[in-house]
């Protein structure tokens, strides 16, 4: 989130991988917290050979998220120095003052929505949550169905269904406990009011202002 001149002394100096950004999200269009997009995407181009492909064998595109007006100015950047970005920059543009669901990312079905604070310029705070991670399996909820201990326990927990003497199939979907609740990380931009955040941050593993 957000990209000043210092990010890629940032990602050295911390041992980060270059090739392993898919998103970055702008909060504002100020330059201390965008300016350093243009030699990021530009790294990135040239890291293109070490880039993750698709299926396809074409390179995985990067998300650029952030206020509107911040595809022209890359754009103009990259025109004017004649800068060649060798794989694609998919854009969402939030309209000011609107709530922009950017959805699921990734393998790892993060969710993030934008929504707007107050500063000077049109700008945006972001909530990133992650889903409801997997329950697993539930040793004594499958003894209290009746499964008793030793190898039909230890077939159901390999996630084979069982059948009692009494005749009842039970199957591992029956026995897993609810999944943990996914964490939720809220980042603001600069702002005197990031109050429509308020519903949207409550609740939140960490919040970053």
């Amino acid at each position: 989130v957000d990209c000043g001149e210092g990010t890629q002394l940032r990602f050295l100096k911390q041992g980060l991988v270059f090739e392993r950004v898919d998103a970055i999200f702008i909060t504002h269009l100020h330059g201390d917290h965008c300016y350093g997009i243009f030699g990021l995407l530009a790294m990135l181009a040239m890291k293109g050979g070490k880039r993750p492909v698709l299926q396809d064998g074409s390179p995985v595109p990067v998300l650029v998220v952030g206020p509107k007006g911040l595809k022209a100015m890359i754009d103009g950047v990259y025109s004017h120095s004649q800068t060649q970005i060798q794989y694609p920059i998919n854009y969402v543009e939030i309209d000011e003052g609107s709530i922009g669901n950017i959805g699921p990312q990734g393998e790892c079905g993060w969710s993030v929505t934008a929504y707007p604070i107050v500063h000077r310029v049109p700008c945006f705070g972001y909530v990133f949550s992650e889903p409801v991670g997997p329950g697993g399996f539930d040793r004594t909820l499958a003894i209290e169905k009746g499964v008793p201990a030793g190898p039909l326990l230890g077939k159901l927990a390999k996630g084979v269904s069982v059948t009692l003497e009494q005749g009842q199939t039970i199957s591992y979907a029956d026995c897993v406990r609810p999944g943990l609740p996914g964490r939720k990380i809220v980042i603001l931009g600069d702002t005197s009011d990031p109050s429509s955040l308020k519903e949207a941050a409550a609740g939140c593993d960490l919040i970053v202002h």
